[in-house]
């Protein structure tokens, strides 16, 4: 009776780490996602407030720049990192480090205004933070499903970058109609803590 008691036992913790596994995995694909929409937000709305300061093409093309090459250069030494620092570490700082730099942009546009320089050099700061969570969310995520969730974790991880490479654009447009600069800021912010 014993024995079976135990196999009982086994299988419910089995299927209860199952159950804590998927729940950890959706709630840190969730976290993901709303982390890479505020970059998204973040950066496009920045383009389009250096378009309407400048009225250039050239000045949002740049800002684009500024978003984009920090990614493609950095994502290799984010892959390096990430697989030889403490992922949870990196993580955070990268997380804290967007926020801050949200709250300092904030604080700095509101005493000082927006110079480009600082808006085009927090879209590259912003993209190297984004590049090294995003790379080290997706490889820790690979740890934290095991072997029986690991193509729909990397299924949802991926959804979850894509959407926000979508959603972000739209609701950055949206907000930008309707809001100031400094509460979409504010807001963006609030996405990264």
């Amino acid at each position: 009776m014993d024995e079976g008691g135990t196999k009982v036992n086994l299988a419910l913790s089995a299927e209860k780490k199952e159950r804590l596994a998927q729940r950890n995995i959706l709630l840190f694909v969730i976290g993901k996602f709303i982390s890479l929409s505020g970059a998204s937000i973040y950066s496009f709305v920045i383009g389009l407030y250096i378009l309407k300061v400048t009225g250039l093409g050239t000045s949002f093309a740049l800002a684009l720049v500024c978003a984009s090459l920090p990614r493609i250069l950095f994502g290799p030494i984010a892959g390096t990192i990430a697989d030889k620092v403490n992922r949870k570490m990196i993580i955070i700082v990268s997380e804290v480090t967007s926020g801050l730099l949200m709250v300092f942009i904030l604080i700095y546009g509101h005493y000082f205004g927006l110079p480009l320089v600082l808006l085009y050099l927090s879209e590259a700061i912003l993209a190297i933070t984004s590049t090294f969570f995003s790379v080290t969310a997706s490889s820790t995520l690979a740890s934290m499903a095991g072997e029986h969730n690991i193509q729909k974790a990397g299924s949802l991880n991926q959804s979850a970058s894509s959407l926000a490479g979508i959603v972000g654009p739209l609701i950055a447009g949206i907000l930008y109609a309707f809001l100031p600069i400094d509460l979409i800021v504010l807001l963006t912010a609030i996405t990264f803590f």
